[in-house]
């Protein structure tokens, strides 16, 4: 950390992370490790693997050498629940997060401390942008998001509101989130969320006293596109529509404009008429429409998905 944040907080503070990485046991689990083992940061680190999987699956072999802890939940519960158990465990200052199948870039805690440095850390989200990988060819977009959160933005306007159908449309992907280790205890994923639980976690920090959102100007990690199993590629509208009733009313023009690029996408999607019809329920009680790129990425919903791919994540040029 650079002095002056000690020095503006009134004590000497040497970071140290907990990383947490809950995991159902896939090979690339070795990929994720070895990524925070290569960080050039000085920060102290402590490498918490939290396992998910079934009784009798087993981790790839090598993780018991690289990670400092390994938990185990019991077996299928959720990335959520896992999220949970590791941060309640994390010992450092700070926690950070990744997903099994991504990987961190080499300078993303030096990116991200520099640009903590000038803020509170106890009560600061960070994130940073990110490189989107296609697993079935291997091209690489270009660094996204196009924009970053600004000064005073709500994160749910930052993610939602005019929400662009493109690859640089902002985002927070969990694999790029640091936070103080009091503020995520604090606020513990919510394991009965089916869909929407990184977005959700992310709404409910931003209602934190004093809490803020910061993004790194770089590229801070990998998300590696098309896993198995991924909930963010299935077609359930209720749950989305019905996180949108709890979590986004209180403005009508960001739930309109979730409702259409996320709800009305996954109905469509999934050919499903009494979702269209629910979801054109909820714009009407919104009273307002949604903006042309929520409503556009919604009518893409009819496209194939990887199509929708193609489009969304690689837009900008792929290198």
């Amino acid at each position: 950390m650079r002095e002056s944040t000690a020095e503006k907080h009134g004590r000497t503070w040497v970071p140290s992370v907990s990383v947490v990485v809950p995991t159902v046991g896939r090979p690339e689990l070795l990929r994720a490790l070895s990524s925070v083992r290569e960080q050039t940061s000085d920060a102290q680190v402590e490498l918490i693997v939290v396992h998910d999987g079934g009784p009798n699956e087993d981790l790839p072999r090598g993780v018991d050498g690289i990670a400092d802890r390994v938990l185990r939940t019991k077996g299928r519960v959720g990335g959520s629940h896992a999220r949970n158990i590791g941060i309640a465990a994390a010992g450092m200052n700070f926690v950070a997060l990744l997903d099994d199948d991504d990987e961190w870039l080499p300078t993303k805690l030096d990116a991200q401390f520099a640009v903590l440095g000038t803020r509170d850390p106890g009560r600061t989200v960070v994130s940073g942008r990110q490189l989107f990988v296609d697993s079935r060819t291997g091209s690489v977009s270009r660094p996204s998001p196009d924009r970053l959160i600004e000064e005073d933005e709500s994160v749910e306007h930052y993610l939602f509101r005019r929400r662009p159908p493109s690859g640089g449309r902002p985002t927070m992907t969990t694999p790029t989130l640091l936070l103080s280790t009091e503020l995520a205890r604090a606020t513990p994923w919510d394991e009965s969320l089916r869909r929407h639980q990184d977005w959700d976690w992310l709404v409910r920090l931003g209602r934190q006293p004093e809490t803020s959102f910061v993004q790194a100007p770089e590229a801070v990690v990998r998300i590696n596109l098309g896993s198995a199993g991924s909930i963010s590629a299935s077609t359930d509208w209720r749950s989305s529509l019905a996180w949108a009733d709890r979590a986004l009313k209180a403005d009508r023009h960001i739930y309109a404009d979730f409702v259409a690029a996320q709800t009305l996408r996954y109905a469509l999607a999934g050919r499903s008429r009494s979702g269209v019809r629910a979801a054109l329920v909820a714009l009407r009680r919104a009273g307002c429409l949604p903006a042309p790129g929520p409503a556009a990425i919604g009518i893409a919903g009819l496209l194939p998905r990887r199509v929708i791919d193609r489009v969304t994540s690689s837009t900008g040029g792929v290198r």
